[in-house]
């Protein structure tokens, strides 16, 4: 049987068209083993990658929190040693001698005067060392005196009658604890909010920064170990404050 021309073209084109289909099967089925194993091999390695990112992040977590916790500590430590001094502002500083210094003999006089108006019995045998901190200020600004005390209880007969600065001529004098860089950090930002009437008091007792913050109608004392201690009270209000008036 002899096929006319016309009818064997429509044989290869029927034949072309299967091989055709069966070819884009096929291709189409490596193409999905391909993707498929591709996509799950990649799938695998994002997990494992998430995994140690969890895993890196939790002890970058434990890192920093032990890190904080160190510095803290160190503080602490700096703080305490710190616990017989005390800081005294507002005081007018004499030209220094001929070397540059301020005799210590001066320094304790200015200081004995200050403790005598006050109605303060500390000795000068109870004073360890009083000098003026750091360098002279270019612009005459006095610069505060560090009264370091022999034994904490004298340090706190002074520090005790230090409302009686402004009854008895010494307006403008300040007794502040000696605080590391650290606790005055914390004591500004924590007077921030109470100048902003989140909080109603800030102050520090033997080194320690406490505040007091009203929620409803009741207020608490809190102490203060690192600014995140403080960034719950920034949502707090103060308790009004009451006219004398």
């Amino acid at each position: 049987m002899v096929l006319s021309y016309s009818k064997l073209l429509s044989v290869v084109s029927t034949i072309v068209d299967a091989v055709t289909e069966n070819i884009k099967g096929l291709m189409k089925g490596m193409v999905e083993n391909i993707v498929s194993g591709v996509v799950s091999g990649l799938s695998r390695r994002i997990t494992e990658h998430e995994k140690q990112n969890e895993t890196l992040k939790k002890t970058n977590e434990a890192l920093l929190n032990r890190v904080s916790a160190l510095e803290i500590s160190r503080d602490a430590s700096e703080q305490y040693s710190r616990r017989n001094s005390l800081r005294i502002s507002g005081i007018p500083e004499p030209k220094p001698d001929e070397n540059g210094d301020i005799p210590r003999e001066i320094v304790d006089a200015v200081v004995m005067s200050v403790f005598k108006d006050i109605g303060s019995n500390v000795t000068v045998g109870e004073i360890d060392r009083a000098h003026r901190n750091g360098k002279p200020d270019p612009k005459g600004k006095p610069r505060a005196i560090i009264v370091k005390f022999v034994i904490f209880r004298a340090r706190q007969k002074a520090y005790t009658l230090r409302r009686n600065l402004n009854t008895q001529g010494r307006r403008g004098v300040f007794f502040n604890e000696d605080l590391t860089k650290e606790s005055s950090d914390l004591l500004y930002c924590a007077r921030k909010l109470v100048k902003s009437e989140n909080i109603d008091a800030a102050w520090t007792s033997d080194g320690n920064v406490l505040i007091k913050a009203t929620r409803g109608d009741i207020s608490t004392i809190h102490r203060i170990l690192d600014k995140d201690d403080l960034i719950p009270f920034q949502s707090y209000k103060a308790r009004p404050k009451i006219s004398h008036s």
